[in-house]
């Protein structure tokens, strides 16, 4: 696929629908998506995941919890490189360093 120019606010919003669209697959609840830049952070847009656990989770629980919220969080940059076709669209170091954050 030959990679296509859109705008910023447009591949932010794929990128924001992406994450959106897994975490509704995945049964995992979030508050709403927004597009809007976060100065503090330096993010164009955002999805918060929110947790919701009944009782003390069990291994595989959190296992398939962790397994989801890598696929939520990668979700957002497969979407950009699909649509533009490039494999490291901006955006995706965010959903990266969450990853990270929770393999530690």
């Amino acid at each position: 696929m030959a990679a296509k120019r859109i705008s910023r606010i447009t591949q932010t919003a794929f990128h924001e629908a992406g994450h959106a669209v897994i975490a509704v697959i995945r049964h995992r609840l979030f508050k709403p998506v927004t597009i809007v830049p976060n100065v503090k952070d330096q993010s164009a847009g955002e999805l918060e995941l929110t947790y919701k656990l009944s009782g003390k989770p069990t291994h595989l629980q959190t296992l398939r919890k962790f397994d989801g919220e890598v696929l939520v969080f990668m979700a957002g940059g497969v979407t950009v490189e699909y649509l533009t076709g490039k494999p490291e669209a901006p955006g995706t170091e965010h959903d990266k360093a969450g990853v990270a954050r929770r393999l530690l």
